[in-house]
């Protein structure tokens, strides 16, 4: 359980790095006018659940997508931002021996906005991205230990990927709201892709510099010094401690049983 619990910290932390190091988004981004249709996907949690509500605050950019859908050609996305991010089950498993950990994330949501654009005809506005609570990820991650033993990077050997996306455009034309369902089926394998990506370079670039941070921090505790001080050597001639002249003087009669011993 320990174990369990320094992969999940050192995930977070990873997490935060990949969101401190993204690009603010544009000030039209941060306002964006509240969306006509409204996809919730999950309510705020307890204040007593400091790592839920923390995930929840998150603002994270999500890259622009472009995806072609019939009778409009290509539909873009762009300016998206991502928060309310919410987990409801966590399943995991780790192997020991082979420094293998597994987990699996149901129940996963989070709602983006951003905007839209459609070339044929020309359209554009602000939109609502959501990915809604059957949302599912599967992942695997193996540490590899460096020449002391310590996990020196972080290998992401499974990544399952199977979310579900609902898209809501506020004021949009009667024939695109027609074809919501299609844009929506066009944009789950893309999301999908993007965000097995982003997984991916979270878990080998931002957990492995996260851990050569923790590393840092214990490298220096796991050994003692190499080199000891020379013990301190006491000042004049050293007399031996069991010398003879020394034994004579305080047990006189060795010298009488040496005497008789040698006639």
């Amino acid at each position: 359980m320990a174990s369990l619990l320094g992969v999940v910290l050192l995930l977070i932390m990873a997490f935060a790095m990949c969101v401190a190091a993204a690009p603010a988004s544009s000030p039209a981004t941060q306002q964006q006018p509240s969306l006509l249709k409204d996809l919730t996907t999950a309510a705020p949690p307890p204040s007593n659940e400091p790592l839920r509500e923390w995930l929840y605050g998150l603002v994270i950019p999500f890259p622009n997508i472009s995806v072609p859908v019939p009778l409009i050609k290509t539909f873009n996305l762009t300016d998206l931002t991502c928060t309310h991010l919410s987990l409801g089950e966590i399943q995991s498993e780790a192997d020991t021996q082979h420094s293998t950990y597994r987990a699996s994330l149901k129940g996963l949501s989070i709602e983006c906005t951003g905007r839209y654009a459609v070339h044929t005809p020309k359209l554009s506005g602000p939109l609502q991205l959501d990915l809604i609570p059957k949302s599912e990820i599967g992942l695997g991650i193996q540490f590899l230990p460096g020449h002391d033993s310590l996990a020196d990077a972080a290998n992401a050997t499974e990544l399952d990927i199977n979310v579900a996306t609902a898209i809501a455009i506020p004021d949009a034309p009667k024939f695109i709201n027609n074809i919501i369902d299609d844009i929506d089926d066009a944009l789950t394998p893309v999301v999908n892709k993007q965000l097995k990506q982003v997984l991916r370079g979270l878990i080998n670039t931002n957990l492995t510099r996260v851990l050569h941070s923790v590393n840092d921090v214990i490298r220096p505790h796991l050994h003692p010094p190499t080199h000891f001080p020379q013990p301190p050597v006491p000042p004049g001639p050293c007399t031996p401690f069991l010398s003879f002249p020394l034994l004579l003087k305080h047990f006189p009669s060795l010298s009488l049983s040496f005497a008789w011993s040698s006639v």
